[in-house]
């Protein structure tokens, strides 16, 4: 599995250089799930600015939690979540935001890749989810109040309906997002073979 996240520079944004050759942020400090090791990326870093007029960075990516087993729920589990830092070395104050949903077979192994935006009301975002029911990516979309979950709210909450969701390929699933344009590089594997996707939504 992946080591960690790494940091580089560019002035170009053509030719990067590594500022260390070790990670900036390892798949650890979750009380949930002592001793884990298994991140990735696949979310944005978003720029929160703070009543001091600092910027608190927001780096959502993916914890990878399961271990090797012949049942996806075990192997493919997977949740979406955050880190905060002040100067894009330090990372603290991680939280899981978006978890696997037991009720929804297209998403109740992993909830990875967790793209948000801001709207004039709250917050969007889509998402990946893996679930038994294609075996592999549905593509879903997910509602916050803030942007951050709160467990004893249920700010965060999954909207994709399984009534929403249409497959075109066994292991693809969209569900209709209407209220924006949106443009995603999208890497897929699944059903032996490996993919890109362009997608725009309306």
């Amino acid at each position: 599995g992946f080591r960690g996240i790494g940091l580089a520079v560019s002035d170009d944004l053509l030719n990067w250089k590594k500022t260390s050759p070790d990670p900036i942020l390892l798949g650890d400090g979750f009380p949930q799930w002592p001793g884990n090791r298994g991140i990735a990326g696949g979310g944005p870093i978003l720029e929160i600015p703070q009543p001091d007029g600092r910027v608190l960075y927001r780096l959502h990516y993916t914890l990878a939690t399961g271990t090797a087993s012949k049942e996806l729920r075990v192997d493919q589990a997977k949740h979406a979540v955050i880190a905060h830092s002040t100067d894009g070395l330090r990372w603290t104050d991680r939280r899981v935001v978006l978890s696997p949903r037991e009720a929804a077979d297209y998403e109740n192994a992993a909830t990875i890749a967790l793209n948000p935006w801001q709207t004039p009301t709250g917050w969007r975002a889509v998402y990946a989810g893996i679930g038994t029911r294609f075996g592999a990516y549905s593509i879903c979309e997910a509602a916050s109040a803030d942007g951050l979950i709160q467990v004893e709210k249920g700010v965060m909450r999954n909207v994709a309906r399984a009534e929403r969701v249409t497959a075109t390929h066994p292991w693809l699933a969209l569900p209709c997002l209407r209220q924006h344009r949106l443009r995603r590089l999208q890497q897929g594997i699944g059903g032996g073979c490996h993919g890109l996707a362009f997608s725009g939504i309306t």
